[in-house]
């Protein structure tokens, strides 16, 4: 099985369900699905609105490379 927005492949254990009856790799990929059907396109969003969403993403992709031991920081 594989992802409908990057074509990469499905972990069964890991998989996301979107809004609808599709499945991705990741929150990142089914995000871009209910982004896509409930609000209008980026360039229409208000800036504020657009900076919350970034943000609100930002800090949901920093907490699982931490989750995953990944360092955020440059080695010295």
């Amino acid at each position: 099985m594989r992802c409908p927005f990057c074509d990469q492949p499905i972990d069964r254990k890991s998989a996301w369900k979107g809004a609808g009856d599709s499945f991705y790799c990741n929150e990142f990929c089914a995000d871009h699905e209910t982004a896509e059907t409930t609000s209008p396109p980026a360039g229409q969003l208000p800036k504020d609105r657009f900076d919350q969403e970034y943000l609100a993403r930002l800090a949901r992709l920093v907490a699982l490379k931490q989750q995953h031991g990944f360092s955020l920081l440059p080695s010295p």
